[in-house]
């Protein structure tokens, strides 16, 4: 951000300065008080907000398609997923977005991890998720100094049947990469979907993160 200094008794990177540029990491002072800009995890403000009967009870981290959260229904009785989609990925989707939404929530794919409520709260895109235990293969590929062939071959296949019966139902994943394939006990389940292929396509565009 710009800092306009009105004042000769500024210094910046120990320099005296009128205007400057900052980013985190950088510090600067203004008579004897010394500045530190840091970054903030903005999506902490939303803990202990609701959508629909869920409760944000903690922040889980920040994915390509927004934070997400670990969270807990009103009875206390059922810990979920919650995941708020970020406003440049949804754009103009957002009745695409709803749709899928509402398919995922009423078919339940065993294919990906289930899906409860979806839609909007307070201007905020939001899809509810069941928290699906296990090790994605992203560490299991960081962790292991080898993977067998015939193991690799396992989770390919049983990922490969997993989309096909998500696009059976016209879906697509659009967000598939190692940490959203699940593997458990010799069972492998996805997680994080696009929540649509207008979405999806969205993804993959050079500008964003793939």
């Amino acid at each position: 951000k710009k800092f306009d200094a009105a004042r000769n008794d500024v210094y910046f990177q120990g320099k005296p300065s009128t205007g400057f540029t900052m980013s985190s990491g950088d510090s600067f002072r203004i008579g004897q008080t010394t500045f530190l800009i840091q970054d903030v995890d903005s999506s902490a403000v939303l803990v202990g907000k609701k959508f629909g009967d869920f409760k944000l009870l903690k922040s889980l981290g920040v994915g390509v398609l927004g934070p997400f959260f670990g969270a807990i229904n009103s009875k206390g009785t059922q810990q979920v997923t919650v995941k708020i989609i970020d406003d440049v990925i949804v754009g103009s989707e957002g009745a695409r977005l709803e749709e899928a939404g509402k398919i995922f929530v009423s078919k339940r794919p065993a294919c990906v991890a289930m899906h409860f409520d979806a839609g909007q709260a307070d201007g905020l895109w939001y899809v509810v998720r069941e928290y699906v235990q296990g090790t994605p293969l992203s560490k299991a590929i960081e962790t292991q100094t080898k993977m067998t062939p015939p193991k690799a071959q396992e989770i390919i296949v049983h990922t490969a049947r997993l989309l096909q019966e998500l696009h059976s139902l016209g879906l697509c994943h659009g967000n598939l990469k190692p940490s959203n394939i699940i593997t458990r006990l010799g069972t492998v389940r996805l997680i994080d979907p696009a929540m649509g292929c207008a979405v999806a396509r969205k993804l993959t565009r050079n500008d964003l993160p793939q």
